[in-house]
């Protein structure tokens, strides 16, 4: 669900470019641009913009209209995991040659006249009709832990602080909500390092809270990182907001400071695959915001919290 763009710097000497692509990429629809070089994207936009201005092909309000933009997009830039680069003095030949090895969503430059090569563009070339430019922020999955952990796993690598809201989460071994966990778990540790700081928010049944507690160590802690943890926290929603048929985790997300998804089931899965599909949904940036707000912040409306459990990672990397 996170579609990584390739984007020559050298649209920075176009501020009709450099606004149309950098408007299309944002995290709430699954899009981002990858950092190329490694490290060093917004940098070389900057000598880009500083050239351009230099040699009278920018104006000096649009050379400012653009470092302004530029600093506004830090959090849609992401190095792609296993990106490399030969650091040669031609940013469209190093990118060609990673996009041939795993191609990128769409490799976008005003040096390219026609498509060179399949996904590449001229920035004149693009428009919502454009396939590889019309990449999906939905999607729709088998109710398997794997296929779940496939799709979500993505959004997760960039992530400093992850949480999951679902209220229905159970230990009990039919629900495989634990089976989902492992895989996410498993997934992050072999992408990237270090492991995130993980919540996870449920209304559990109170009169299993020790039962709960022993399940999640016994089946979780191998799987955690050492010396990284992984914590669920459990709330019990007021009577008058029950009665009112309004439960506040009603609905199933995953969010992080970077993007947020709703989950159609929730974060169990079915022991086998089922012909009812489970379906994803990237959150809308201020609704991923207030909900971020509302687990970091505010706290939820109607609930209370009755306990933390703290899953201690004996995994060793």
């Amino acid at each position: 669900m996170l579609h990584y763009f390739a984007l020559d710097p050298a649209i920075c000497r176009n501020l009709n470019d450099f606004r149309y692509c950098t408007e299309h990429c944002h995290p709430s629809r699954g899009r981002v641009i990858a950092d190329l070089p490694p490290g060093q994207w917004v940098s070389s936009c900057a000598e880009e913009i500083q050239e351009a201005l230099a040699a009278s092909e920018l104006q000096p309000i649009k050379a400012q209209s653009l470092k302004r933009r530029l600093s506004k997009l830090r959090n849609r830039i992401l190095c792609r995991p296993g990106d490399g680069w030969s650091y040669s003095e031609n940013w469209l030949d190093d990118a060609l040659e990673e996009h041939l090895k795993r191609p990128y969503a769409a490799l976008v430059s005003p040096k390219l006249s026609g498509q060179a090569k399949p996904g590449c563009f001229h920035p004149d070339e693009l428009d919502e009709e454009t396939k590889e430019w019309r990449t999906p922020y939905s999607l729709e999955i088998t109710r398997s832990p794997g296929d779940f952990a496939a799709a979500i796993v993505p959004l997760l690598i960039p992530a400093k602080k992850v949480h999951f809201i679902d209220k229905g989460f159970s230990v009990d071994e039919d629900r495989n909500y634990i089976s989902s966990l492992a895989e996410i778990v498993d997934g992050i540790v072999a992408a990237r390092e270090p492991f995130p700081e993980i919540i996870f928010h449920f209304c559990p049944d109170k009169k299993r809270e020790s039962y709960i507690s022993g399940e999640l160590n016994d089946r979780l802690v191998g799987h955690i990182p050492q010396d990284c943890r992984f914590t669920f926290r459990q709330w019990t929603p007021e009577d008058n907001f029950i009665n009112k048929g309004a439960h506040p985790f009603h609905n199933r997300f995953v969010l992080t400071n970077f993007c947020g998804v709703m989950v159609g089931y929730g974060c169990d899965c079915a022991r086998h695959p089922t012909d009812s599909p489970d379906h994803l949904q990237m959150l809308d940036e201020e609704m991923r915001v207030a909900l971020w707000r509302k687990t970091e912040v505010e706290g939820f409306p109607g609930m209370r919290e009755e306990n933390m459990i703290v899953i201690r990672g004996t995994r060793k990397i």
